[in-house]
């Protein structure tokens, strides 16, 4: 066999050498700037509603919700997305938090994250904790989180106490598990006494 300069065809009935095989068009990868997310983070999304668990809707930081809505609705089926921020733009580089005090020192400090893992960005700004004595189990606390107004996620029966026999739970424990925490802070006990 000879090849000229050029095109050259050659058959092959497919079992002598290998074809090329199809790949799939309906999986993408992302990185993209966002309203929230881990930076660095790569999350499995198969719709909508999981990007925006993640990511956060549309915002004025990129065109990463736009790009990700248009893939799903024209028959995407999966994507791996991870967000980046911007440390010079400071466009969320830092994570909102804030901290509750046992009348002197303070006791609780909570900070924006998604699982244990800081989620910067001003998203969160729109988050409001608030803390609340449980009706039902003395020495514990209720903490509720509310996201641009609404409530979002409640924690019961919270206690800071080290003694073996106290009743709840600790908030760094349960808040702070990563896969069953809270998706939008975590926190840190500052002193062995309940905010």
């Amino acid at each position: 066999m000879s090849f000229n300069l050029g095109i050259n065809v050659v058959e092959v009935d497919g079992r002598a050498a290998p074809s090329i095989q199809a790949a799939p068009t309906s999986v993408a990868a992302l990185i993209i700037r966002s309203a929230r997310g881990v930076p660095g983070k790569v999350r499995r999304v198969s719709n909508w509603s999981q990007f925006v668990e993640h990511f956060g809707g549309y915002s004025d930081l990129g065109p990463g919700a736009f790009v990700m809505r248009g893939f799903f609705d024209n028959g995407g089926a999966a994507a791996y997305v991870t967000r980046v921020v911007d440390t010079a733009d400071n466009d969320g580089a830092v994570s909102a938090s804030g901290a509750f005090t046992d009348g002197t020192d303070t006791a609780l400090t909570v900070t924006a994250a998604y699982c244990n893992a800081e989620d910067p960005g001003t998203w969160g700004n729109g988050l409001a904790v608030r803390i609340a004595p449980n009706p039902e189990d003395s020495g514990t606390y209720d903490l509720f989180i509310r996201h641009n107004g609404r409530l979002v996620e409640t924690w019961e029966r919270l206690n800071h106490s080290e003694t073996e026999d106290a009743p709840g739970r600790h908030p760094a424990a349960v808040i702070n598990d990563e896969i069953t925490g809270s998706r939008f802070l975590k926190a840190t006990e500052d002193q062995a006494t309940n905010p």
